[in-house]
């Protein structure tokens, strides 16, 4: 093999093949380097695109325009809350944010409309507390059709209502076979009155209707008719917490919030009743006597229904119309050595008080 020399050393062309073949590597490695060039299996993270929204005169943080609306990241509608960041990116995962950033996400943030996306993320903007964002924000707001009206109902509504809801259950006594009404009221995380909130409802030892709404004043009624002595009304909401659809961004890149998971609340009320009470008054009779004077005297309560009071002598019974919230007395002969029972029944739900025998 024939060679010439480099520098007084001699050259195969097997070795400067090699050579030539190290310097290749070594400039698509200073390519790869320095053009950011990466392999094709490579993986690339999802970025967020523009979603619904308006399309705004810049602040002093933005060139040319602000996109005021969503973002679509992973198929999720999502809102930016880092002011002045290049798009979102990253995988959508549950997370949590505040209360009222939840609330707006939860009740708006699934936006159709431009204008109703532009208002979300505005008035997520400004609870996140950017101080670019505050300083640009009322030159975005007097670009809104409305100048930012529907923003601030937004911001307010949730600074009432936001959750996590509670429920007060008022379970008020009722005889079985009548009808009296429950209220459950639902109150935000601040104690104000939440309306429009349905209730599912669930009664054990009565019947009522299933699902009711709070009125006004965050207050549902729901009648119930008991079929025993005692009810329990389970209450159950769907509120708003503080969980949130979120990212996990690269650097320099938006965090993004949209609306997340609601949450169960839940609670209990129960009601019992006792119909009736009873006394017994006995006249015993005379000497060699065949029967005795038994005075029963019934005591009701002040509820709505119609109770009866029973007296079974010797097995044969008579009923007494008892009159509510007071006392009704029935007076009979009893025979000497018979039983007696004393009871009540109302709305198919009867009971005895009291049984004796007469004796001599």
């Amino acid at each position: 093999m024939s060679a010439r020399t480099v520098g007084g050393a001699p050259v195969s062309r097997l070795h400067r093949i090699a050579v030539t073949t190290l310097g290749l590597v070594l400039t698509a490695a200073l390519f790869v380097f320095v053009f950011g060039v990466i392999p094709a299996h490579a993986a690339v993270a999802s970025i967020a695109t523009d979603g619904p929204g308006l399309t705004l005169r810049t602040g002093s943080h933005h060139h040319g325009s602000f996109h005021a609306g969503s973002y679509v990241l992973d198929g999720r509608q999502l809102y930016c809350i880092s002011y002045g960041l290049m798009s979102g990116d990253g995988a959508v995962h549950q997370g949590t944010a505040t209360a009222e950033e939840s609330y707006i996400a939860l009740k708006w943030g699934n936006a159709a409309s431009d204008v109703q996306a532009a208002d979300v993320d505005l008035a997520l903007n400004s609870l996140a507390g950017n101080a670019a964002f505050t300083a640009d924000l009322p030159g975005y707001l007097a670009q809104l059709p409305d100048r930012g009206a529907r923003v601030h109902a937004m911001l307010g509504e949730a600074k009432r209502l936001a959750g996590p809801w509670h429920l007060t259950i008022d379970t008020p006594q009722a005889l079985p076979g009548s009808t009296v009404t429950a209220h459950v009221t639902v109150t935000s995380a601040s104690g104000n009155p939440v309306p429009a909130a349905v209730v599912t409802v669930k009664v054990v030892g009565g019947t009522a209707t299933t699902t009711v709404t709070t009125d006004g004043s965050g207050v549902a009624s729901v009648p119930v008719v008991p079929t025993a002595l005692s009810y329990t009304l389970a209450a159950s909401v769907q509120s708003p917490g503080t969980a949130v659809l979120t990212n996990t961004p690269s650097r320099g890149r938006q965090t993004l919030i949209g609306a997340g998971p609601l949450r169960t609340v839940s609670g209990t009320g129960c009601a019992s009743v006792c119909p009736a009470s009873a006394t017994v008054t006995i006249d015993a009779p005379c000497k060699h006597g065949t029967a005795a004077t038994v005075t029963v005297t019934w005591t009701t309560p002040d509820l709505p229904g119609a109770i009866t009071g029973t007296l079974t002598v010797a097995g044969q019974t008579t009923e007494t119309a008892l009159t509510r919230g007071g006392q009704t007395s029935a007076t009979v002969q009893v025979p000497v050595g018979s039983s007696v029972s004393v009871g009540w029944k109302v709305g198919g739900v009867s009971d005895t008080l009291r049984t004796f025998t007469v004796g001599s």
